[in-house]
């Protein structure tokens, strides 16, 4: 079980100092937010690091079909088509040429294993689930002509594609008959601002693909922008989760992809594990001067001051680099927690974290702290209840 690092726009030096600390152990990169040369150059600092940092490459195919769409930096990339429609993909020598190139790409960099270019997934059962299936297929045929590493079928899930069982179990029954060695899985959530809330429907079957395919049938299941939810992941048999510094790194939206429509800049925030969400500094604010901030805090290296003074006094203090490396060193802690048991051990071991958290909530609320809507109990709700359902589903 590991953390990795979602790799993006504004990387100044968070990457090097999570690495110098060791507190991820992969990347995943981007190439719509680094041109091809920049990117190698990052590639060598991550192998500069350690050879023993797993790194990945997103080839953002899903950006393909997106109109109008803000690509930054894709368009510089060789393999990379704007403006596609779903005529474009129609004949298994288009699809396979779109996968020759993306493959073939990836043969170039020092990256550890190849993944298939996808499209966004609104629906396991329409043309486009087809077409995302078509492209692992022909990547399948084409990585065998590369150099050879281990190939990851991508997917984009929509949040309402997510929502039945019965679909995600016919997409799982084509998916898992496919000569992959693993799987690089995104979910796309419906709201671009933040938030740990999310449809326990949704997160029941997303923990359901990933048992079935990490612990059913041994493939490594790598989660991007997976964040706070990624204890739950890792309980359910994910090999990896992924995260980043900032929101758009931490939970994926199509928005990411499309015109900037402006807005105010986000407000800090603090990650508790104790709370398992990342919550405002104006939460952690109150806790303390309700004089409950221990229920709050993480114990990290990062947060400290934290104990002695109220949070808005130190907010200046708390930039975007430090925020990012308490962020990893919580998310590391709680996936180490537990890393080694039982798949049955380690979803009880995150029950208890969420009935824990519960409590700690109940607590400083009681003592007068009122969260923010974005930053409230509601979400360990919500994971409860998904683990409920997963737990019937697969006997654990």
């Amino acid at each position: 079980m590991s953390l990795f690092l979602q790799h993006g726009y504004g990387k100044g030096d968070k990457l090097d100092r999570a690495l110098e600390k060791g507190l991820v152990k992969g990347v995943i990169l981007s190439p719509r937010d680094e041109d091809p040369e920049r990117l190698k150059e990052t590639i060598a600092t991550i192998r500069g690091y350690s050879r023993g940092v797993k790194i990945l490459f997103d080839p953002q195919c899903y950006a393909f079909t997106l109109s109008p769409v803000r690509d930054g930096k894709l368009a510089a990339y060789p393999y990379y088509r704007r403006g596609l429609s779903r005529a474009d993909f129609v004949g298994r020598r288009a699809v396979a040429k779109i996968a020759a190139e993306v493959i073939d790409y990836q043969a170039t960099i020092d990256i550890d294993g190849c993944v298939t270019p996808t499209v966004h997934l609104n629906d396991l059962r329409d043309v486009w689930s087809q077409i995302a299936l078509e492209l692992i297929d022909a990547s399948i045929d084409r990585v065998t002509g590369v150099k050879p590493r281990p190939l990851y079928a991508s997917l984009l899930l929509s949040e309402r594609a997510m929502g039945q069982r019965s679909d995600v179990e016919a997409f799982l029954d084509v998916l898992t008959r496919m000569e992959i060695d693993g799987v690089y899985v995104i979910l796309a959530r419906d709201s671009s601002s933040y938030t740990s809330r999310i449809d326990p429907a949704v997160l029941e079957n997303y923990l359901y693909m990933v048992y079935v395919l990490g612990v059913i049938n041994e493939m490594e299941v790598h989660c991007g922008f997976a964040d706070t939810c990624a204890v739950l992941l890792h309980a359910a048999g994910a090999a990896s989760c992924a995260t980043g510094w900032h929101n758009g790194l931490r939970q994926f939206s199509l928005s990411r992809f499309r015109p900037a429509t402006g807005g105010r800049q986000p407000r800090p925030r603090y990650t508790s594990s104790r709370l398992l969400n990342s919550i405002l500094l104006a939460d952690l604010d109150q806790a303390f001067r309700r004089g409950v901030v221990n229920e709050v805090l993480s114990g990290t290296d990062y947060d400290l001051a934290f104990r002695r003074r109220p949070a808005l006094e130190l907010e200046d203090t708390w930039d975007l680099t430090t925020s990012t490396l308490h962020h990893l060193s919580v998310l590391g802690d709680l996936i180490a927690g537990i890393e080694g048991l039982s798949r049955r051990k380690a979803i009880s071991a995150t029950v208890a974290l969420i009935d824990e958290a519960l409590g700690r909530y109940a607590v400083a609320q009681a003592a007068g702290v009122e969260f923010d809507p974005s930053a409230d109990d509601e979400h360990l709700r919500q994971w409860k209840h998904a683990i409920k359902g997963f737990r019937d589903a697969t006997g654990l």
